[in-house]
Formats: C-alpha cells, structure tokens, sequence
C-alpha cells in the first residue's frame, strides 16, 4: 500500500511538474514494486479500483472546475480502498487504520498544496513578453502629433494616441499594435486604442 501511495505522488508530481523526471521515476518503480506485491497476497480488486478511482479524481482535480468535490472524493475512495484492499481474514494481514488514516493524509495535503501552488502560479499575472507591457506606465521620451517614442520597462517603444501628449510625461499603455505602443495620459479613464 505505502509503494503504491508513493507511485502515485510520484507520478501526479511528475503530471504538474513535466520535465523533473525523478518523481517520475521513482514513482513508476514504487508503483510497479507495490503491484507486485498485490500478486503475492490475497487482494481484494475492489479496493485497488477504488485506490486508483481516488487518484484519478485526485489527479483529475486539477483539471476540472470541482470545487475540491473531485479532490474530497478521491481521498475518500483512495482510503476506502486502502481499507479493502487485502481480502482475508488471518489476523494482521490487514493494512492498519492508523496507517490509512496517515498514509492518506499526506497524500491529500501534498497534493492539495502543490495544486495550490500550480492555480496561483496560472493566475499570476504574465510576467514576460509584450503582453506583460498592458496596464503599465511609461514616460514619454519625444512626442510630435499623435506618435512619438515612449520608455516603458527599462525599453524604448514607439508609440501612439490620441491625446495630447508632452515630454516627461506619464501615460498608460492600453495595447500594442505590432510593435508600436497604444497609449493614454495617466489618469485618463476613457477607454482608447
């Protein structure tokens, strides 16, 4: 049960972190080693379906807008699981629940804590490329007419608008067009460009 449930870490760490490679690794091994081991013994199949049905749902998680619903149902399939896993009744051939309880446990806070981490890193707001430009403020560097040469981000950007603009001063950039800059005055509320 314990290969098993480290297989498993290992393998979705391997799913939200592509390209680390050990947890991969080691969890395919742990996994492999811990199905063996369910050849030897007595094994009830319903409760290594029902281990496999929580980390899908724990897996699936991530991928699906639940509101933790799949997440809650995959701890609790995976722990029920664990709990029918051996089907014998010789006395200590039996998975302890201290042990489902524990095992469980920190199955669900890792994977909860590195989904976590994972939804808050893909709501951050972009922080290269030209996209990251939009929203910023930017001082005018030389302006004639509609267009003139604005330095936004330690860059200089041509730019344009339609507002007035002088030199020195501060403007938001609301787009960008290829590689010229759409900009307004700061502060100014209309919506341009």
């Amino acid at each position: 049960f314990l290969l098993m449930n480290l297989g498993t870490i290992g393998l979705l760490m391997e799913v939200y972190n592509p390209g680390s490679v050990f947890p991969g690794v080691a969890g395919a091994i742990c996994l492999i080693l811990g199905l063996y081991s369910l050849s030897v013994l007595p094994t009830n199949y319903a409760g290594v379906a029902l281990f496999f049905l929580g980390v899908a749902f724990l897996a699936a998680e991530f991928f699906v807008t639940s509101g933790g619903v799949l997440g809650v149902g995959g701890v609790i399939a995976m722990g029920t699981g664990a709990f029918l896993l051996f089907d014998t009744d010789v006395p200590g051939l039996k998975v302890s629940l201290p042990f489902i309880l524990g095992t469980v446990g920190v199955t669900a806070f890792i994977v909860f804590v590195v989904g976590t981490y994972a939804i808050s890193a893909q709501r951050r707001r972009i922080a290269t490329g030209a996209d990251n430009l939009i929203g910023m403020t930017g001082r005018v560097v030389r302006w004639s007419g509609g267009e003139g040469i604005v330095h936004a981000d330690g860059e200089t950007w041509r730019a344009r608008s339609e507002d007035a603009l002088a030199e020195g001063q501060e403007v938001t950039i609301k787009a960008l067009d290829g590689l010229t800059l759409v900009v307004v005055a700061k502060g100014d509320r209309k919506k341009k460009g």
